[in-house]
């Protein structure tokens, strides 16, 4: 199994390499792509700060987040500028910038699912916990129903329709919880709090 550091610099050389490519592309959007090819290696230099760090596990453990969010991060660059390259080699039959919206709104939909996975993961007490754990499940099948709606979808229709999923999804977490909030008032006050 690769390390998470190696696969962190190999997500990072990647998409130096997709924003070079696209620089040489689209030499009069170089602002664009010199900002996605070095947001990267600015996270190398968080990781010369926690050097300094004297506690082992802490120093380890700082180092495995910033590779993450640099694995994460390079990721979605990685992907808007494979959309990006798509969309100006117009390798598929769509329209200017369809193929570029459609990946940013699928990575939209897939960013919303994972963060909804660690919402149950996060410490409460029993009965909020339940509350969580339906919020996270709604919020994963709706961020993973945005991301389809953005790939499956007529491109006219994939804004409305993944909206619509999205707002379906925090209608019913915000009804869950309002639910919750009435039978909470209504219940007697407990005698012994």
């Amino acid at each position: 199994m690769m390390k998470k550091s190696s696969l962190a610099y190999l997500t990072m050389l990647l998409v130096i390499i997709l924003g070079s490519y696209m620089w040489y592309l689209q030499p009069e959007r170089a602002l664009s792509w010199a900002a996605a090819m070095f947001v990267l290696p600015a996270g190398t230099i968080f990781l010369l700060f926690i050097q300094k760090i004297e506690n082992p596990e802490k120093r380890v453990k700082s180092a495995n987040k910033i590779h993450l969010g640099m694995i994460g991060g390079g990721l979605i660059l990685a992907t808007a500028l494979l959309a990006g390259i798509a969309d100006h080699l117009t390798l598929f039959n769509a329209e200017a910038g369809e193929i570029s919206d459609r990946a940013i709104g699928a990575i939209y939909g897939v960013i919303l699912a994972v963060y909804a996975n660690f919402i149950p993961k996060s410490a409460a007490s029993a009965k909020k916990q339940s509350m969580l754990r339906f919020g996270g499940w709604v919020f994963v099948l709706a961020g993973l129903g945005y991301a389809i709606a953005w790939m499956i979808s007529p491109f006219e229709n994939a804004d409305t329709v993944s909206v619509a999923i999205m707002g379906s999804g925090l209608a019913l977490v915000l009804g869950r919880v309002g639910w919750a909030y009435i039978k909470k008032c209504d219940s007697p006050p407990n005698p012994g709090a």
